[in-house]
């Protein structure tokens, strides 16, 4: 069995994000239409939306990870994570299954 198998569907979706990334530095609004258009497979909106909560999970945890390198920079940390958070959300509204 690969290990593709064993991923998880957002797992897949994530791998196949970062792939694009590095070949095509693509932006996440744009990969997400191209996601749930299904150029990538065929997905449901609650597996795009679970993709989505990782996304904002890894950014959240590099906001921190740059704030331990930078600590001048932590006025701006809560900014930071409220932005995060409400470009996900409209991520979710817009291409997942909203909550």
């Amino acid at each position: 069995m690969s290990e593709t198998a064993n991923q998880s569907p957002a797992d897949k979706i994530m791998q196949t994000y970062w792939d694009l990334f590095l070949e095509e530095q693509i932006g996440l609004e744009q990969f997400c239409r191209r996601l749930a258009g299904g150029e990538f497979g065929s997905y449901t909106k609650d597996q795009i939306t679970d993709f989505l909560r990782q996304v904002e999970v890894n950014i959240l945890q590099n906001i921190d990870t740059m704030l331990e390198a930078n600590p001048h920079l932590a006025p701006l940390r809560d900014e930071r994570i409220e932005e995060t958070r409400q470009m996900i959300d409209d991520l979710v509204n817009r291409f997942g299954a909203p909550g």
